[in-house]
């Protein structure tokens, strides 16, 4: 928050430290709220029956989006989902729907899995279901593997330390695979792309001239941040400082990628403190047992799966505060409601 702060009165409090671009609608006073209050105020929240409305609400949104968002794609046509790129829903892109998803599918996943009630984990593996569809027909490349990840440190968790759940853990693992191969979604799309991702690591590693186009562009836009971040290490540019350059430069504003974001617009120390900060809240999560609570392992599930995701997109302010959200509940046990004596 300190070198938030610097950054933006060094660089100067204009319209887009305020604001940020347009359609990103993100500046200084959006960062710093993401922490001070989506963060801090959901890390207070010790309530289980608040957390577990929070996270039924969230997937029972994120249920209506996919099956409308399906329904546009293949069925009927809803307005308000027109002129958007691919599987989107209400998102901006489908990059952005993705991470959402990734979030969703990995609550939905986890409740099935550690669920104290039959009712929360039915929901949750008809919703897991639902929006596995989606991500994989949504073809976010950047959320599935981020997905993919956290269903492996759940995975392990539930097979280490939660005997009772071992075999809802194994038999999720088990269709999460299946589904999308029996669909010919995988073999068709995801196959392809983990042979892209893996030529493209060697165009990379080779230092080939058009190493730049690595995924999708994105290695290139890397390079590019890494460039303008080494001349301006401190307090960085401000939020979008760099944006007009970056976009001459190579056509796009953004380096899609978080951590070399906070870089840019706040510093490398501000890069290092934010990262540290939710690895720390991570291994917290892991070694203080908050695992044992379902609901702050759904929230964990969720954390880590947008983390992960967010080393390949952009934060907006319609996915980004659920990150933080989750990052809350994540970070200790809920307590249960005591009974009032009569």
């Amino acid at each position: 928050m300190i070198c938030m702060a610097l950054s933006t009165l060094i660089n100067g409090i204009d319209d887009k430290a305020i604001h940020g671009l347009p359609y990103r609608n993100q500046g200084i006073f959006h960062f710093a709220f993401y922490i001070l209050i989506y963060y801090f105020i959901s890390s207070k929240v010790k309530l289980q029956q608040l957390r577990k409305f929070v996270m039924m609400s969230f997937l029972f949104t994120a249920d209506v989006l996919a099956v409308t968002a399906l329904g546009h794609q293949f069925f009927m046509n809803i307005s308000a989902y027109s002129g958007k790129k691919g599987l989107s829903a209400i998102f901006f892109n489908s990059n952005h729907y993705g991470y959402f998803l990734a979030m969703a599918l990995m609550i939905a996943v986890t409740a099935f899995i550690v669920g104290e009630r039959a009712w929360v984990q039915q929901f949750g593996f008809v919703s897991g279901m639902l929006n596995l569809i989606a991500l994989f027909i949504n073809n976010t490349f950047g959320a599935i593997l981020a997905s993919f990840i956290s269903l492996l440190v759940v995975l392990f968790l539930a097979l280490i330390k939660l005997p009772k759940s071992r075999w809802r853990a194994v038999s999720v693992a088990s269709l999460i695979i299946a589904i999308p191969l029996a669909g010919g979604i995988l073999l068709n799309a995801q196959f392809d792309n983990f042979v892209v991702l893996v030529h493209d690591i060697g165009k990379i590693l080779s230092g080939s001239a058009d190493a730049g186009s690595a995924g999708t562009n994105r290695w290139g836009q890397w390079v590019t941040a890494v460039k303008y971040i080494q001349e301006k290490p401190l307090l960085g540019y401000g939020c979008e400082g760099m944006a007009a350059r970056m976009m001459s430069e190579i056509h796009i504003s953004n380096p899609h990628n978080e951590l070399l974001t906070y870089a840019l617009f706040f510093g490398v120390p501000a890069a290092v403190c934010y990262t540290v900060a939710v690895l720390m809240i991570f291994l917290r999560h892991l070694v203080s047992g908050a695992w044992r609570d379902p609901y702050a392992l759904m929230a964990f599930a969720a954390a880590l799966a947008y983390f992960i995701s967010s080393l390949f997109g952009v934060a907006m302010f319609y996915t980004t505060p659920f990150f933080f959200i989750m990052l809350g509940y994540s970070s200790g046990t809920g307590k249960k409601q005591r009974k009032r004596r009569r």
